[in-house]
């Protein structure tokens, strides 16, 4: 009797430290990433095959075109084991990383949170039930299947929230930023560079100046006349008075 009694306490312990360990490893994983690759759609293709390897999905991609540059955003999720592994690949794939970050969160007490709620919910399901079976009005009968419904609707949105928890704990979540890495460029280039862009000057300015000659020409018909009366106007003003 007692050897059944210690074997039983023994599963029972057993069984508590296995659940204990599970609910302490709760812990939700993030991280971002801003990288400068070469190329941006190779890039992608690479972080989403080794991401399908790991086991992980990929919850997001888009790739926008800039002028001739390309930009991407990569959302993946790989299980935490392989987090850090899939994180460490990720970085060697850029030329530059201008941006990281990783979060990690224990949700541990907010999954727990969830337990009594419902098993209080489980117990009052029970009750109503119970209560729905005995001879009542209909009134009564009635106000049992809407609290019921209530009860219901309560209790999934609780097991939606623990489900939600244990992906958490289960799936990291990285988010890449992808652009492109400029390349320099030669002596000889940068000095044509430089002379094209000091002919578009000149040409942009020569072409403002074209626009004011055109302006002041176009309102000649008013500004020639007037500076003429107005030229008039100053020279009889000036012109002395003769004694009588």
């Amino acid at each position: 009797m007692v050897k059944k009694i210690l074997i039983g306490s023994g599963v029972f312990l057993a069984v508590g430290l296995i659940l204990a360990t599970n609910v302490s490893a709760f812990e939700s994983k993030s991280s971002t990433l801003n990288l400068l690759v070469s190329d941006v759609k190779e890039t992608r293709e690479k972080i989403i095959k080794f991401a399908e390897e790991k086991e992980g999905l990929t919850m997001q991609s888009a790739i926008t075109q800039r002028g001739d540059a390309s930009f991407g955003s990569i959302i993946v999720q790989v299980p935490v084991e392989n987090f850090e592994e899939t994180l460490t690949y990720f970085k060697e794939l850029g030329d530059r990383i201008t941006y990281e970050r990783t979060d990690s969160q224990n949700v541990r007490e907010e999954y727990c949170d969830l337990e009594p709620r419902l098993k209080s919910l489980e117990e009052e399901k029970s009750e109503l039930l119970k209560l729905m079976k005995r001879e009542g009005t209909i009134s009564e009968a009635l106000g049992a299947q809407k609290e019921l419904s209530r009860v219901r609707g309560e209790l999934r949105k609780i097991q939606e929230q623990e489900q939600c928890f244990e992906r958490e704990a289960e799936m990291a979540m990285i988010n890449l930023n992808l652009g492109v890495m400029e390349k320099p460029l030669p002596a000889g280039w940068r000095q044509r560079d430089f002379l094209a862009n000091s002919l578009e000057d000149l040409l942009t300015f020569l072409s403002l100046l074209s626009y004011f000659v055109l302006e002041v020409i176009v309102w000649a018909v008013i500004w020639v006349p007037l500076l003429f009366l107005i030229l008039h106007l100053r020279k009889r003003w000036r012109k002395p008075v003769k004694d009588v």
